[in-house]
């Protein structure tokens, strides 16, 4: 498994800044004026790292799963997957590279537990619960 995830040219660079924490509430955008609805900062960088392309283009973490800051359904989170899907391919990017997109979750999974153990601990507790066990 790990070298399905760490050994193809997708994981070797180049590295590029990565926010890991970007959600609707570290945008900030222009309520009003010539240039409402366009971005003004994106805050709450403390998180930033380099990441490898693969977790660069995969979805937002907050279009795969709940999260505490955002309701969400899931006939919305699949109309932003098809338009953030439509808006990478409009911008040029191969179809090779577009399907890391539904590689992404599992492989940010994969990652987040081996680097960070206690997530494992975490999931299984998930697990056991939402088993009944």
């Amino acid at each position: 498994m790990v070298p399905a995830v760490t050994d193809d040219k997708w994981s070797r660079g180049p590295f590029n800044l990565s926010h890991a924490d970007l959600a609707p509430p570290n945008i900030l955008v222009e309520p009003s004026g010539p240039n409402a609805g366009t971005i003004s900062a994106v805050v709450d960088w403390e998180m930033a790292s380099t990441a490898p392309l693969w977790e660069l283009i995969c979805y937002p973490d907050w279009f795969e799963k709940e999260v505490p800051w955002c309701d969400r359904d899931e006939a919305t989170a699949r109309a932003f997957m098809g338009t953030y899907v439509d808006e990478m391919r409009r911008l040029g990017h191969s179809e090779e590279l577009l399907g890391l997109i539904e590689q992404g979750g599992w492989r940010r999974r994969f990652t987040e537990i081996a680097l960070q153990p206690w997530l494992a601990i975490d999931l299984m507790e998930n697990w056991l619960k939402s088993n009944n066990r």
